[in-house]
């Protein structure tokens, strides 16, 4: 039963939990009922009530005893449209961002492959106006923008030398070994760093739904002569600030990952205008 302080008080519980079922379905992929139960806290006998429930309405199909998303979920998903629903979410949230940089703020989509700017944000005193991003990009520039790099590094794996084959115009002294290794860094620690000493600094970072998928990505960037650790810092601590009340909105309460911490070489690479490899 929840309690006074728990935020769920006075919800719907049976709701909830069939919520928190699906939402681990989504996460692992698929699952049997004792491990489902122990993820979530339900006795196994009201674990699979409701997980007969949700598949009898399509929500879940079940094979061998294992669950998995079923196509009524499917259907669902394949009306949400990100590039129309996520704007007005993100809104309010990087133009916060946007006041305590004094930065642009860029968020995007990954969309067929292709990289989709669904919201930017600016001040009204910046120290550095960026030009206004392009609406999308084809899939040979998609890891060209820190944005695009969280959002490749988030996406399945197996779709990463796709991406990889299709930039080879981007970082082209880069093997494929290079940039597995830097997409990686990027799931591992929750955030992209990107610094060139003679063009700019950028950092980008995922936003989660409530499912713990990520939705979108914010990114921060300007030339890298103006950069330097203090304000490299200031930059995630405005972007990591926008997406836990952005992902908050989109039902993920507790982020996955706690505020990524800025490596000593990345704020030596800044300050000391040094190029470096992933």
């Amino acid at each position: 039963m929840a309690s006074a302080a728990d935020p769920r008080a006075g919800d719907v519980q049976s709701l909830h939990r069939a919520l928190d079922l699906l939402e681990e379905i989504a996460r692992r992929g698929e699952m049997g009922v004792s491990a489902l139960a122990r993820e979530v806290g339900l006795k196994p006998s009201t674990t699979h009530n409701l997980l007969k429930t949700m598949t009898k309405r399509g929500y879940l199909l079940v094979t061998d005893g294992r669950y998995r998303l079923g196509p009524s979920v499917t259907a669902m998903t394949a009306r949400f449209d990100p590039a129309v629903a996520l704007p007005a979410i993100i809104r309010p949230a990087i133009q916060k961002a946007s006041r305590a940089t004094k930065i642009n703020v860029l968020a995007t989509v990954l969309i067929n492959d292709r990289l989709q700017s669904i919201g930017w944000a600016e001040s009204a005193s910046l120290i550095y106006q960026v030009a206004s991003p392009r609406e999308e990009w084809d899939p040979a520039a998609v890891l060209d923008p820190a944005a695009g790099r969280v959002l490749v590094a988030f996406s399945d794996r197996a779709r990463w030398p796709a991406f990889i084959d299709a930039a080879t115009g981007v970082e082209p002294a880069w093997t494929s070994e290079d940039w597995e290794r830097h997409l990686a860094d990027i799931v591992d620690h929750g955030l992209c760093v990107k610094f060139d000493p003679k063009r700019y600094l950028a950092l980008g970072v995922p936003v989660w739904s409530g499912a713990g998928v990520v939705m979108c990505s914010l990114a921060c960037a300007l030339p890298a002569n103006m950069a330097n650790s203090e304000l490299m810092q200031s930059i995630l601590d405005a972007l990591w600030a926008a997406t836990s009340e952005i992902s908050s909105l989109l039902g993920c309460r507790d982020l996955p990952y706690d505020k990524p911490v800025l490596r000593p070489e990345q704020l030596s690479a800044v300050d000391d205008r040094s190029p470096g490899r992933p």
